[in-house]
């Protein structure tokens, strides 16, 4: 510890970080040296001139104070005197994340919200949303001194319109607290597991692939989607069928998805009128897309923002038709097909026809199992959610015979 705390005050920035985060990390793995590290991050907060320091050890000590809140009791005399000097976001939502927690152990915390209240305007996102967290704790813990300031602060964030998230977030806490207080106690007052789990050397690179994966089944399995999932187009895998791509025509076909209206905030009798006149999204009977041009768009549309994944299983049935001509009797049409190992892979399109947006498909299906995971593609976000719905809906209609 006292090696690292040498590097902490290095002139490098990134060194000087990195040092501090490496004692937090340290005194979470190892209990006997909480109250050593907590006393060395004690001391960094004494250099009022090195913004980035100050900021760097409380975000580390909020970490420590997760595990081990007795060592609130050495933090509260500094912790004062930090809120007079420090101007980083990161660093004042620290700050702010302790007074909610421990705020019934420092004489001024109503006040020092207060504050914050008061200059609400200028505060950045991140901070607005600490500080309604952190006064719904304390008014639990200080109801006679926050009763004021909480109403003061419900006024200015709900009509709060430069972020949705902040507005949101005080209408939800609003309406809580008017329905039943003790419900809105237990909720806002849970204390969380004090276990603190750090991303280690060795993992700190899968942790930071499911972050940029986070709301995709990279979070479920733990581990990035190529580890569970190949995407990538290749040609040597595909049967190319020549075609020529074609412009859009609007042809009537019987083949079609609703879309539906967004019913938040409705009442059922609401619904059922707007659903009566909801429109159809058709599409194009005979869509024309050359495997080339499916591989070209496939690649250059984003697989994090223009994409959206199904699992399933098939019915499996030797009857009837095969799988493509199912899918071709629907205006999906396959530019590609074949096998690998165990696993069966199609590559299907389907065409819009308002817009003329292409949908884009891979499915890969395993023989001994029938399960499947598909990958669709398109540049509209809003048909692709409708189509997403549709796709599965019809997987699981329609028999698989690829014989």
């Amino acid at each position: 510890i006292n090696e690292i705390c040498e590097y902490a005050i290095d002139s490098d920035l990134e060194l000087s970080k990195k040092s501090i985060l490496a004692i937090g990390k340290i005194a979470l793995n190892i209990p006997q040296i909480a109250g050593l590290a907590t006393e060395k991050l004690l001391q960094f907060l004494e250099m009022e001139q090195i913004q980035y320091v100050i900021a760097k050890t409380l975000v580390t000590m909020k970490d420590i104070l997760r595990k081990y809140p007795e060592e609130m009791v050495n933090v509260i005399p500094r912790l004062l005197d930090c809120i007079n000097y420090v101007d980083d976001a990161d660093g004042i939502t620290s700050i702010l994340w302790m007074i909610g927690e421990h705020g019934q152990n420092l004489q001024t915390s109503p006040y020092v919200i207060e504050d914050f209240v008061n200059y609400w305007d200028e505060q950045e996102y991140e901070i607005k949303i600490q500080l309604l967290s952190s006064s719904m704790k304390l008014f639990f813990k200080r109801p006679l001194e926050m009763k004021v300031i909480l109403g003061k602060l419900f006024d200015v964030a709900l009509n709060d319109l430069s972020n949705p998230d902040v507005h949101d977030r005080a209408l939800f806490y609003y309406r809580m607290l008017s329905n039943k207080v003790s419900l809105a106690e237990t909720v806002t007052s849970h204390h969380a597991s004090s276990e603190v789990i750090m991303d280690t050397a060795e993992n700190a690179e899968i942790m930071d692939q499911l972050y940029e994966e986070f709301n995709t089944l990279s979070v479920i399995y733990q581990e990035p989607s190529e580890f569970f999932l190949k995407l990538d187009f290749n040609e040597e895998d595909i049967i190319p069928q020549e075609q020529e791509l074609a412009p859009a025509t609007p042809n009537p076909s019987n083949n079609h998805i609703e879309r539906a209206p967004n019913m938040i905030g409705l009442t059922v009798e609401d619904g059922e009128a707007i659903m009566s006149n909801v429109t159809e999204l058709e599409l194009v009977s005979d869509p024309n897309l050359t495997p080339k041009n499916f591989q070209k768009m496939w690649g250059e549309l984003d697989t994090n923002k223009n994409s959206t994944v199904l699992k399933g299983t098939l019915n499996y049935n030797t009857e009837g038709d095969t799988f493509k001509k199912e899918l071709r009797r629907r205006s999906i049409k396959t530019t590609a097909s074949g096998a690998v190992k165990n696993v069966l892979k199609y590559y299907l399109y389907c065409q819009e026809s308002e817009t003329g947006n292409y949908l884009l498909v891979e499915i890969r299906i395993d023989v001994n199992s029938y399960q499947y995971v598909a990958r669709c593609k398109c540049q509209d976000n809003v048909i692709l959610q409708e189509f997403k719905l549709y796709f599965a809906d019809l997987l699981d209609e329609i028999p698989f015979n690829n014989e």
